[in-house]
């Protein structure tokens, strides 16, 4: 599965803090298992779980699924698809970030496996997306975009500024090393 470039992602952000507008956060429920497998995939059958022949321990795999290797593919096919078809334009600089727009509306889109950020001025047209894009996946609004990636983001928009800090990240990595002091 591709990951959209950290120099996209602070470019969304920077246009965002410019242009004053809402940044959500999506998360697509087992995103994997929407995607369907176009090509014969077998599988043993996962320990305590017994069904049909005790001999046959051999599974046809219908959907993809996490840790294989069609998995993230066969999701970023199906994902682009249902994008394509609400009129979202891929970014040929990078494959993962997404825009649509139509007259005023404008949704900037970088995706991130199975999270989303919308970067958009309209409340009434993110309501709209997210019910339009939940026809399609269960999904879950996580509310305003206050981490991506690990990295923390505080929003200034009446300054028309973004802080990111990694912050906690930082601490992490020093206490994996016992170096925190």
């Amino acid at each position: 599965m591709p990951m959209v470039h950290m120099q996209t992602v602070r470019t969304v952000l920077a246009l965002a803090a410019i242009e004053d507008w809402h940044l959500w956060s999506i998360d697509i429920s087992h995103a994997y298992l929407n995607g369907e497998m176009d090509e014969p995939v077998y599988m043993e059958q996962p320990e305590g779980f017994i069904q049909g022949d005790c001999r046959k321990v051999i599974c046809l795999l219908n959907k993809s699924l996490y840790r294989s290797k069609q998995g993230g593919q066969q999701w970023n096919k199906r994902l682009h698809e249902v994008l394509t078809k609400l009129n979202f334009m891929r970014m040929y600089s990078d494959a993962l970030l997404y825009i649509y727009t139509h007259g005023d509306i404008k949704i900037i889109m970088p995706i991130f496996v199975d999270d989303m950020t919308l970067a958009l001025k309209s409340e009434q047209s993110l309501e709209s997306f997210i019910m339009e894009l939940g026809k399609h996946f269960k999904l879950h609004g996580l509310g305003p975009t206050n981490q991506l990636l690990g990295i923390k983001i505080d929003c200034n928009c009446s300054h028309h500024l973004i802080s990111l800090s990694q912050h906690q990240y930082m601490l992490e990595i020093l206490q994996c090393f016992s170096m925190e002091s």
